[in-house]
């Protein structure tokens, strides 16, 4: 029996599930360079809130010197993005071919299994007309492929994935698009769990919360005529001195599941 879970790290909720270190979801796959990295493709952004978390600790002030050091840091504004690696080549080469390719990072027999296992949102509709047409029992059975527009995905790592290792991040300075990410292999299994809606809800919630964190050091930021583009020192030093906000994330029960 797998388990839905949540965790808390001082004060930073995240959702958590038993199957993620045996991660056979699409959403897992990986035809460059960075194998076993999972679902972690994703270049995340850190928000002013985010960063306002980081300075108020050592530890915090480390991470964000470390994400500062990226070759790749986009700074903007009210945000910086944490580039990672992307191999364009295998990605161009693999849209133009329609995936019937070699590619330097992925043997054939993993191109073969994306393959078969994406579609376009072009081609939904008719495959699912396909499979209408099956007894309850097969159609349950089948394992149909999953409407992926962007294929990038599938080239690309997070810069602080390590192969085989996962995030190097602690989770209090994740982006809550990491810490509340769950593959549609999981979801889809939860769609009439009562629980799982309470997560959802509650997670919602949290979101909220933190854009409204956000949108007030942004209206502060516009106010003082400073940003992160021109004047960093003087945007962490204001954010140093705001006491900073902090959200109670409810205790929910653990989820049992059974994929099917």
């Amino acid at each position: 029996m797998e388990k839905i879970f949540i965790t808390n790290t001082e004060g930073t909720p995240q959702f958590g599930c038993s199957l993620c270190y045996k991660c056979n979801s699409i959403f897992g796959k990986s035809l460059c360079k960075v194998k076993n990295r999972g679902c972690c493709w994703y270049f995340p952004k850190f928000t002013l809130y985010d960063i306002q978390k980081m300075i108020k600790s050592e530890e915090g002030i480390s991470t964000l010197n470390r994400i500062l050091k990226l070759p790749n840091i986009k700074i903007y504004n009210y945000y910086i993005h944490a580039v990672g690696y992307f191999d364009y080549d295998s990605h161009d080469k693999y849209i133009k071919n329609n995936g019937t390719c070699e590619l330097p990072y992925a043997t054939e027999e993993q191109i073969k299994e994306v393959r078969s296992e994406i579609i376009s949102e072009n081609d939904e509709y008719y495959i699912y007309e396909e499979y209408n047409e099956y007894d309850s029992a097969k159609n349950n059975s089948i394992k149909k492929p999953r409407v992926i527009n962007d294929v990038s995905m599938f080239f690309r790592a997070c810069p602080f994935v390590i192969d085989g290792q996962g995030c190097t991040l602690n989770k209090k300075y994740r982006t809550y698009i990491c810490n509340f990410f769950l593959c549609d292999e999981i979801t889809d299994n939860l769609i009439e769990e009562s629980t799982f809606k309470k997560y959802k809800e509650e997670r919602d919630n949290y979101i909220r919360w933190i854009e409204w964190e956000n949108s007030s050091l942004e209206s502060l930021l516009r106010h003082k005529n400073i940003n992160l583009v021109k004047n960093f020192n003087d945007v962490i030093n204001l954010l140093k001195e705001i006491e900073i906000n902090e959200y109670e994330f409810p205790n929910l029960d653990e989820i049992n599941i059974n994929l099917k």
